[in-house]
């Protein structure tokens, strides 16, 4: 069978990350901005659990997939590696493996945000994953790395080059709720940033 890793690079899942010298935090870290999730009894939740049961069987049952979610923060790492464990990974025969558990890191340039890459899992994974992108140089980037659409993420953790500039972005603004079908979930999007929240 053809390898068309060969042919086409964006085919090419990434071998297991060089993990030496990088300094990691975790995504809780005062230095990155959580936004559309927060971390409620071992895992991120679109709601509060209580408010999820209170609506209905259905939003309990999807609220710990973390559609929507992303971390903000600037850095100007050239190395950005990421480590995360899930509880309920999700493989669909109608839906890419990279939006219903991959990440997708977007960068800001002049009010919008430009695609650079995602972190795509490995096809055998069952809790979890390691992945690494080199980005082209080393200068400071406002970035946001968005969680997965389903495979709930139960820890996250960022490796960046040690010295480097990290802080969190400002955001402004309340936040917006979005309750609608698996359409706004963003069921079978290609990747996270291509589900409806997220583009909005």
């Amino acid at each position: 069978m053809t390898d068309f890793s060969n042919i086409d690079p964006n085919f090419r899942v990434e071998p297991a990350p060089d993990l030496d010298g990088l300094v990691y935090r975790d995504a809780r870290d005062p230095a990155f901005c959580l936004l559309g999730v927060t971390f409620e009894k071992g895992c991120y939740r679109r709601l509060p659990a209580a408010v999820a049961r209170s609506v209905s069987e259905e939003v309990e049952l999807l609220h710990i997939h973390t559609a929507g979610g992303c971390l903000a923060f600037v850095t100007d790492s050239k190395r950005i590696t990421l480590r995360a464990a899930m509880h309920n990974v999700e493989k669909m025969p109608h839906f890419a493996l990279t939006g219903s558990g991959g990440f997708d890191l977007y960068e800001r340039n002049a009010g919008s945000y430009d695609y650079l890459t995602t972190f795509i899992p490995p096809f055998g994974f069952t809790d979890g994953f390691s992945s690494q992108r080199v980005l082209e140089d080393r200068r400071e980037r406002e970035l946001r790395l968005y969680f997965p659409l389903y495979s709930g993420v139960t820890a996250l953790s960022i490796g960046l080059e040690p010295g480097c500039v990290l802080r969190p972005v400002t955001v402004q603004g309340p936040p917006l709720v979005f309750y609608g079908s698996s359409i706004t979930q963003g069921g079978c999007a290609s990747k996270p940033g291509n589900a409806f929240p997220a583009m909005v």
